[in-house]
Parts: C-alpha cells; sequence; structure tokens
C-alpha cells in the first residue's frame, strides 16, 4: 500500500465470535469482552482508520467507489481526512450512526454522487458539500434531530445536481407544510423523503396501470369494432352472393323457358308440312269402268 505498510489484526473469543481486541499498524486497541461487533464496530478514530484500511486491503484507496463507515464513534471527520482524500474516485461515502455533530474535516470528493449521514445530530458544516462534493446528486440526512429550519439547508441550493433528498425523521418534516415549502426552497430536488417518494411511486405505479388499463379497454374497443365491420362485411357479401345466385337462376329460367318456345316453334313447323301432305295424298279417285258397270 502508498503511505507504508498498514496491518489489522483482529482477536475474536473462539466461543461468542465477539470482538476481544484488534490491532492497528501494531497499535493494539482493548475492547470490552462483553460487546458485541456489527459488520467491524467501531469506538474511535482508530476504528475509523482500522475500517479504511481494511477496505483499502485489495486495492488502491484511488481506485474504491463504495466505502461504508457506519457506526463509527466520531464527532466529525477531522481525524480521517487525508484518507479520505485519497479515495479521489469515490462515488458512494456512508457514515450513519457515526455520532456526527459537524462535517467539519470533509475532504474534497469530486467524483462523489451519493452521501448518507443519517441518524446523526449534525448542526453545522453542510456548507462544505457545495465546494467538496460539487456533483453530488443523493443526500440521506433522515433522523437529524438538531435539523430545525430551512435556513441550515440554504447551501444546498449551491449543489445543482441534488435530485435526491431524504430528511425525514428530522424536526424540520415533522410539519407537512414545510414539505411544501421545501419543494420551492430546493427546486432542483425531485425526490423529497422515501416515503413521499414511495407513495410517489406507487401514485406513478396506478397511473401507468390506468393508462394500460384504458389502452387495453380502446384495444379491446377496436377489436370489437373491426370484428363488427368484418361481421356487416360478410353479411353483405353473403346478401350480394344470394342475390347473384338468384340472378343466375332467373337467367337460367329464362334461358329454359326461351328454349321451349324454340322446341315449340320446331314442333309447329313440322307438324305443318305433315298435314299438307296428308290433304295431297286424299284425293277423290275417278271412277273406272267397273265401277260404271256396277252403277
Amino acid at each position: 500500500m502508498r503511505g507504508g505498510c498498514r496491518i489489522v489484526t483482529v482477536q475474536l473469543c473462539p466461543r461468542s465470535f465477539k470482538l476481544i481486541t484488534y490491532s492497528y499498524n501494531s497499535t493494539s486497541i482493548l475492547r470490552d469482552p462483553g460487546a458485541k461487533i456489527s459488520g467491524f464496530e467501531m469506538g474511535n478514530a482508530k476504528e475509523l482508520k482500522a475500517m479504511i484500511a481494511s477496505a483499502n486491503e485489495n486495492q488502491a484507496p484511488s481506485s474504491v467507489k463504495d466505502l461504508v463507515l457506519d457506526e463509527a464513534q466520531a464527532e466529525d471527520l477531522s481525524d480521517i481526512t487525508e484518507l479520505l482524500a485519497a479515495h479521489t474516485a469515490l462515488q458512494s461515502l456512508s457514515l450513519d450512526s457515526v455520532g456526527l455533530t459537524s462535517l467539519r474535516g470533509l475532504p474534497s470528493l469530486p467524483n462523489l454522487k451519493k452521501l448518507s449521514v443519517g441518524n446523526n445530530k449534525i448542526a453545522e458544516g453542510l456548507e462544505l458539500l457545495a465546494k467538496q462534493c460539487p456533483k453530488l446528486e443523493t443526500l440521506n440526512l433522515a433522523n437529524n434531530q438538531t435539523i430545525k429550519s430551512m435556513d441550515e439547508l440554504s447551501s444546498l441550493k449551491q449543489l445543482t445536481h441534488l435530485t435526491s433528498l431524504d430528511l425525514e425523521g428530522c424536526e424540520l418534516t415533522k410539519d407537512d407544510q414545510n414539505l411544501e415549502k421545501l419543494r420551492k426552497f430546493l427546486p432542483q430536488v425531485k425526490n423529497l423523503n422515501k416515503k413521499e417518494n414511495e407513495k410517489d411511486d406507487n401514485d406513478d405505479e396506478e397511473e401507468d396501470e390506468d393508462d394500460d388499463d384504458e389502452e387495453d379497454d380502446e384495444s379491446e374497443d377496436e377489436d370489437g369494432g373491426s370484428k363488427l365491420k368484418k361481421l356487416l362485411h360478410d353479411i353483405n357479401e353473403d346478401e350480394d352472393d344470394d342475390d347473384d345466385f338468384q340472378e343466375e337462376e332467373d337467367e337460367e329460367d329464362e334461358e329454359d323457358e326461351d328454349e321451349s318456345d324454340e322446341d315449340d316453334d320446331i314442333d309447329d313447323e313440322e307438324e305443318r308440312p305433315q298435314k299438307g301432305s296428308d290433304l295431297k295424298g286424299t284425293k277423290r279417285k275417278r271412277p273406272t269402268e267397273e265401277d260404271e258397270d256396277d252403277d
């Protein structure tokens, strides 16, 4: 590692796996054998440094993008300013439940987009954010009871990329009217408080479902209309076919009648010469001599 060797040694109770001691650069730090460990429980600045060293164990600080330092015990960041400053690529930093009363000592983190400092007692130092973290997009200040007025948040106006702000549990947001004022006070913030965001998301989902239902209804109406048109078209085609068929039958009947008339005419013509021949064949015979003698 740059800046010398950093060694972290942890001793756990073999039965309860509770933290007994650990050392940072060979400096032993005693712990209460009955104390419970939560991830990497911390009690002072040396423990903060040990946790940062552990995060940098397999990679250089300049390549670390996410750093979680929750549940450490420190009033500000002045003891770890240099260590944090080495994390130039850091995009997410979490310092929840640390006991911070100030952001004093926050170094320049030019690529930081997400900062979580919930469950602390921060009363000052927010003005450092605009200068040290100009690309900050998400800020969690939930359950900082010391934030009681919008004037304390005035410096956040300079965070032009800030779109999400969580002030849930703060004294300021206990009054619902202040939430509306905050939206006007910080117009760049689109998502205010987790609960409010979840409500908005649910509303958006319901609106999307309603839109989908309307589209389905319209689609069904269109399908029904097209089916009705097709049915009417088929009926009209059937009627046309029936008319054509009737016309064909009528034409066939007329043709049959014409043929019958022609046959009658032919029969009449054939009968006429036969009658004439009969008349010609019935001429009166002249009496013969024998007939005269008989007389």
